[in-house]
């Protein structure tokens, strides 16, 4: 090594280099890499999302066919609001939300607000009116008794 060389210089030029090979220069390698082609995919078509509403009530009206043996027709289906009311004869009304959610405005008390209650809504509506019936029948005043007149006495 050369002694005017720089210590820096001189500790460089111990250390080996890598080497390494430059691609010749060719027309293919003055262009940038190309990835293959890709085709787009066409996007698939939306499938309509189902509410929560609208699969609450498809759950109830399955529920209703099969265990119950009860046909829900779109007659029986109504809009009111943000709620549809499914009104079946000898039934109380039976609302779905938008979140999904059952609820029975004729029926006051009810442990669940859930799809088995829902299946049995009949069953409490019918409790709740035999319920309402006894409790008229206890408060109301016993009927007045009609005073027959008392036979008149013949003096002899």
């Amino acid at each position: 090594m050369d002694n005017n060389m720089p210590r820096k210089q001189k500790a460089d030029a111990a250390v080996p280099q890598p080497t390494t090979t430059a691609p010749a220069a060719t027309p293919e390698a003055a262009q940038p890499e190309q990835q293959p082609a890709v085709t787009p995919v066409a996007p698939m078509a939306a499938e309509p999302k189902v509410s929560k509403q609208q699969l609450a009530v498809m759950r109830l009206v399955v529920g209703l066919k099969e265990q119950r043996n009860i046909e829900v027709g779109e007659a029986n289906l109504k809009q009111d609001g943000k709620f549809i009311v499914i009104a079946l004869e000898g039934w109380p009304e039976i609302a779905i939300g938008t979140g999904g959610g059952y609820t029975l405005p004729q029926v006051r008390s009810y442990a669940k607000a859930d799809l088995p209650t829902m299946l049995k809504a009949d069953e409490l509506w019918r409790k709740q009116q035999a319920r309402e019936q006894k409790k008229a029948a206890a408060t109301a005043p016993p009927a007045a008794k009609t005073a027959t007149p008392a036979p008149a006495q013949q003096s002899a």
